[in-house]
């Protein structure tokens, strides 16, 4: 009995083997389909770039010239994603060629050089540059809510901003984030991402087994910047409204403390004043829109952890079916010898040892997920709401 259960139990191990050597070559398989597309506009566009530098229209067949400008618009989108990892997960704010014109020479980032993202516009089939906006969007596939809208013209070669015969990284409507000098302040290379349009929480409903979540590390690295950029304006917004509660004091104090000449005028501390109360307006107002943000993740975060615990109780419930029928079979055969055959038997364990496996999968996943709350409780924002204001500088103004 124990020589049977020993080569049962290497038989069993064996299987697993073989199941995540078989997960490795479907993994592998995805990849290299994946890559194919880009693979392929790469491709075209050195075919285009020694042999068709006049940027006119290609003479080319439909079904391929789509592909090809398909393939360059997704290569697009990787080039903007790859930006945007190397500025803290902010994409380029700039439109049109003014983003290219960055993606082929982009300025020093936090004393570390970039090198060129392209060396040129990216072109369609028919010659024409593609569009480029960042924009605030939904992706069921992204939780993170953000990706540049970037487009091909099509063959008419009219902008029609997504519609009629473009060729676009995107579904829905055109609805572009207003223009980086819009927000009073704002900078390119501050960690801001837009909120989603739509409600960013999945249902309950959706089965966990088809939606596509965002990796652990990708979650952990949107909330750690959110939490950057909350905690940094925390710290800046100090000094301006210090220095508002400073100007408001009368004019006679402020001389009297050498904050101001002894000829200064009434103008000169209302000046200040303003200029401290628009900085602090200004950083109350991008705090505001972080925290909101922040709270968005956090919350999508959640509902995955929910959902992913919901599926662990499910696998839980699905094997208690073929246990109870193993221990019924079990039981009866105790009873009545051949009450069930052994291959009757062995088929219920094999139902067992499936479910199990499934479980076992279901709460490795849970794992890795519930580890960024575990490991990382600060990128909760209420967290931060918590903690105590640091000390403040008796610098004057």
């Amino acid at each position: 009995e124990q020589s049977f259960d020993l080569r049962q139990q290497l038989q069993e191990l064996e299987a697993q083997r073989l199941r995540l050597k078989l997960q490795q070559v479907e993994n592998n398989l995805s990849v290299r389909a994946k890559s194919r597309d880009a693979l392929v506009a790469r491709r075209m566009q050195e075919v285009l770039s020694s042999s068709h530098t006049s940027k006119e229209p290609m003479t080319m067949e439909p079904a391929l010239a789509s592909s090809f400008t398909q393939g360059a618009v997704k290569k697009a989108e990787e080039i903007a994603h790859r930006y945007a990892s190397d500025h803290d997960g902010v994409f380029c704010r700039e439109s049109g060629m003014q983003a290219w014109k960055i993606f082929q020479s982009p300025p020093d980032y936090k004393g570390r050089r970039l090198g060129p993202y392209i060396p040129e516009p990216p072109i369609d089939a028919w010659g024409n540059v593609l569009r480029y906006e960042q924009i605030r969007t939904w992706d069921a596939n992204n939780p993170n809510g953000l990706k540049p809208f970037i487009w091909s013209m099509g063959p008419n070669g009219k902008d029609e901003q997504g519609s009629g015969d473009d060729i676009k990284n995107w579904s829905g409507p055109f609805t572009p984030v207003p223009p980086a000098n819009e927000v009073v302040g704002q900078s390119e290379t501050e960690f801001n991402p837009e909120r989603p349009t739509k409600d960013p929480l999945p249902t309950a409903a959706n089965s966990v087994s088809t939606i596509q979540w965002p990796q652990p590390g990708e979650i952990a690295r949107q909330l750690r910047g959110f939490r950057e950029s909350a905690v940094r304006y925390m710290e800046e917004i100090r000094d301006p409204k210090r220095s508002v509660e400073t100007w408001s004091q009368p004019l006679e104090k402020l001389i009297a403390d050498g904050l101001l000449a002894s000829d200064a005028g009434e103008d000169a501390r209302q000046g200040r004043l303003a200029g401290a109360e628009d900085r602090a307006a200004n950083l109350e107002k991008r705090l505001t829109t972080v925290r909101h943000d922040w709270n968005y993740a956090w919350s999508a975060y959640q509902t995955q952890l929910q959902l992913l615990r919901l599926d662990v109780e499910r696998h839980r419930s699905d094997l208690s079916e073929p246990l109870a029928k193993l221990k019924m079979m079990s039981d009866a055969n105790q009873k009545r010898s051949g009450s069930y055959t052994p291959e009757e038997v062995r088929s219920a364990e094999i139902a067992v040892e499936r479910c199990n496996i499934e479980l076992q999968r279901a709460e490795q996943v849970l794992k890795l997920y519930a580890d960024i709350e575990a490991n990382e409780p600060v990128l909760n924002p209420d967290y931060v709401a918590a903690e105590k204001p640091q000390p403040e500088s008796a610098e004057k103004p």
